[in-house]
């Protein structure tokens, strides 16, 4: 059996910097809290819980003079103001990508534009980006039952993980339901990393027989990365780790194609590929 691994898989540099950011600080203050996971990879939060830290459900439960952490995907402003108000140690760890969303729906409600976000209204990284949005905003995945001004200034944004084909579709649908004068600015807010993930896992579909897709079961780049290579057409395997693989299925092919998403570690892929590469 051939293993071939796609070009880019795996942490994103945002990932890489949070991560780091976290195992820095432990072994500088010890113990950190979160109130989410950093990232959506259960691997990545074990090793992180052996380094000191501790994932908590409500802001009481962290104690007076601890340090917390704010996850890749940022977080809420009432949040941030929650911390401060109680004087906590606090560790931005929001990937520069996110940062600068917020920063766009910042500006957007400054400037009077009400924003919409492409996004799913209840992940942590587009509750963030609402929050920024004094001037008003709406998070959506489709134009059904979508309620916005049908006068006014307008902003759209998406997503991190969104991929920059699926903004400009949704945006497509938008301007299709609004009034031709509508005052509509568009902001690619997409990241280059789940993108650079796709175009390679195309291009490995192209020369393999079936695909592994590394990634963690809550992930939204890993999904969204799997649903890429099945829309290739080759069978593809979505797998959280190697003790996943199904050895009967998956011996039947000859040449594996090996992708992850960019909340997966090095050490989980490397793991997936030596158990293939036993088979």
């Amino acid at each position: 059996m051939d293993i071939i691994r796609a070009s880019v898989l795996g942490f994103c540099g945002g990932v890489r910097h949070a991560v780091a950011m976290l195992e820095d600080a432990s072994h500088q203050f010890g113990t950190i809290y979160t109130l989410h996971e950093i990232v959506h990879n259960a691997h990545v939060m074990d090793r992180l819980r052996e380094e000191g830290v501790i994932l908590v459900d409500s802001l009481s439960k962290i104690p007076d003079g601890a340090t917390v952490a704010l996850t890749a995907h940022g977080a809420p402003l009432s949040l941030i103001a929650g911390i401060q108000a109680r004087h906590l140690n606090l560790i931005d760890a929001t990937c520069p990508i996110v940062a600068d969303a917020q920063r766009r729906v910042a500006e957007n409600s400054k400037s009077g534009r009400f924003t919409i976000i492409f996004g799913d209204s209840q992940h942590l990284e587009v509750r963030s980006l609402l929050s920024h949005a004094s001037a008003g905003a709406i998070a959506a995945e489709s134009m059904e039952g979508l309620a916005i001004p049908s006068e006014g200034r307008l902003g759209l944004v998406a997503q991190t993980t969104k991929a920059p084909e699926a903004l400009q579709a949704f945006a497509c649908d938008l301007r299709a339901q609004l009034p031709d004068k509508t005052d509509l600015v568009i902001q690619d807010t997409t990241c280059p990393e789940p993108l650079a993930r796709y175009r390679a896992a195309r291009k490995l579909a192209t020369n393999v027989d079936a695909i592994i897709v590394v990634g963690g079961s809550m992930s939204a780049n890993s999904r969204n990365l799997h649903a890429v290579c099945r829309e290739s057409g080759k069978p593809a395997f979505f797998l959280e780790s190697a003790d996943e693989i199904d050895r009967s299925t998956i011996a039947t092919y000859r040449r594996i194609g090996l992708t992850a998403g960019a909340s997966t570690p090095d050490w989980v892929i490397d793991s997936v590929e030596q158990r293939l590469r036993q088979l």
